[in-house]
């Protein structure tokens, strides 16, 4: 099954494509395994914390970016990805980008975000929104690093940002 067809499947989740603001973010980075002195990548190689309440969801999300060629560890809400975070770091391999839901029970994607932040997680967070607001967007704009994506989301346009920008702020490949 190959990610288009999840696409018409789930149009709710990931029919819509990035804004062209978006777009341009991570468009100009070009192909970073072909410059000289940069190792090259592939995206089997990226590992993606992705947290979203909604199993439903979470489970097509999982299953496109896998189909997409990433490594993702799901986490049910803010709460785990916080308690991932928490371990410590020779216990557990940190991912290369988050995949964050800004509304779910208990803590949010944006709490979240910001308890990575503090344990000292640099790589990009893409935290999914069903409706910006300005609060919303000075939480993530604190963040750094981080791109707001309104729902629903086109996956091979979020997959292609994963890439990007994950090579812009990690080009070494973290072993396994």
């Amino acid at each position: 099954m190959c990610a288009k067809r999840l696409v018409m499947k789930a149009p709710l989740l990931v029919s819509a494509a990035l804004t062209s603001n978006h777009r341009q973010m991570y468009s100009g980075h070009g192909d970073f395994s072909a410059q000289p002195g940069l190792p090259v990548l592939t995206r089997r190689s990226l590992r993606i914390a992705l947290a979203e309440d909604d199993e439903v969801q979470r489970t097509i999300l999982e299953e496109a970016l896998r189909l997409e060629g990433f490594d993702v560890v799901p986490f049910e809400d803010g709460d785990e990805l916080i308690d991932y975070f928490a371990l410590p770091p020779d216990r557990v391999r940190w991912p290369d980008a988050i995949v964050t839901d800004v509304s779910m029970p208990g803590h949010t994607g944006l709490e979240a975000a910001a308890s990575a932040r503090k344990a000292g997680f640099k790589a990009p967070i893409f935290i999914i929104t069903g409706l910006q607001t300005p609060q919303i967007q000075e939480q993530a704009a604190q963040l750094g690093n981080a791109l707001l994506i309104n729902k629903p989301l086109d996956v091979e346009e979020l997959a292609q940002a994963i890439w990007h920008l994950a090579h812009v702020s990690n080009p070494t490949p973290v072993p396994k």
